[in-house]
């Protein structure tokens, strides 16, 4: 019996210390990994914090950056507004400058027809004449360079556009038909209009003519009442507004001068011919839809003028141009 138990011990012994040894490691390689893992979360929590603690500091400083900064009061801003302006109109005064010397020739050309009626009365030069004048000035004024954007005749503003002018026209031959003429007072509007027009396409052409000119900088000095009215910012204008502003009042004088229309010809077809090209640069058609309703109206209240004797009578009265 004894001998039994001391080999049921023996036998029993090496397995019981295995099952130890293999639990004893077991747990000690359980703790290194959880050990290891909480290393890991200890160093990404400490990351992380270091991290947003940084972040902190950095969104802290720029705050205070913004704070820092000074307000910009109601005047300044007016002032920073006006200013933007001004580069603005200088940076589009450049391109129609530039456009205006690509398109040098046929402005030269619209100048040279303005003398054709010196060489006589024939129709073909009439015909020449007009056709020239319009296909140029519809040209020039497709390819020119504005300030501002355009505003664009929408489809239906080209649909309503001969129902406007159709009652207009009727608003005149009722007007002339009761007495009241309004041709002087037509023709002040134009002229000044005409004034302005002049001084608007003359400055990319003044620009042309004296390259040499820095205009960008160029100013007249006006007196500090003249400033505060107009609005300045300093008591100056531009050179190159006043010389063409001034010469359109100057065209305007002469054409009101009490001289015969054939000794002036000249200077009422450039106040129409400025007209017109002021008014193409204004507009935008948008598409050749709009332009075909726009020309179908126009044509289609030609007929209708001409073909009444009492409007072809009174509506030419407030002719402007030749």
């Amino acid at each position: 019996m004894a001998t039994i138990i001391t080999s049921v011990a023996a036998f029993t012994t090496p397995y019981t210390s295995r099952n130890r040894y293999t639990t004893s490691n077991s747990i000690n390689r359980i703790i290194q990994v959880h050990g290891a893992a909480n290393e890991e979360t200890i160093e990404e929590d400490t990351n992380n914090f270091l991290t947003s603690l940084f972040k902190g500091l950095t969104t802290l400083n720029n705050n205070d950056k913004q704070t820092q900064q000074p307000i910009e009061t109601e005047e300044e801003k007016k002032k920073r507004l006006r200013l933007e302006r001004l580069e603005e109109i200088e940076a589009g005064e450049v391109r129609r400058q530039l456009r205006v010397s690509e398109d040098k020739y046929v402005y030269l050309f619209i100048l040279a027809l303005q003398f054709l009626p010196l060489l006589g009365n024939e129709r073909y030069l009439s015909i020449l004449y007009f056709f020239g004048v319009a296909v140029s000035t519809v040209y020039l004024g497709g390819r020119q360079e504005v300030i501002d954007k355009p505003e664009q005749v929408s489809r239906d503003n080209a649909l309503y556009a001969p129902v406007g002018a159709s009652l207009a026209i009727g608003g005149l031959y009722l007007l002339l038909k009761n007495g009241i003429d309004i041709t002087s007072f037509y023709a002040v509007v134009v002229t000044l209009f005409g004034a302005l027009s002049i001084s608007d396409i003359g400055v990319p052409i003044l620009r042309n003519i004296f390259p040499n000119i820095d205009f960008s900088t160029a100013e007249i000095p006006v007196s500090e009442a003249v400033a505060e009215k107009l609005d300045l910012d300093k008591p100056a204008l531009p050179l190159d507004g006043l010389l063409t502003l001034g010469f359109g009042i100057l065209c305007g004088i002469m054409y009101w001068l009490p001289i015969a229309m054939d000794n002036k010809f000249i200077v009422s077809n450039f106040i129409a011919w400025a007209i017109g090209l002021t008014s193409l640069g204004a507009i935008s058609l948008g598409s050749y839809q709009t332009g075909a309703i726009l020309l179908a109206g126009l044509v289609s209240i030609i007929y209708i003028v001409c073909s009444s004797t009492s409007l072809c009578v009174q509506i030419p009265t407030l002719q402007f141009s030749l």
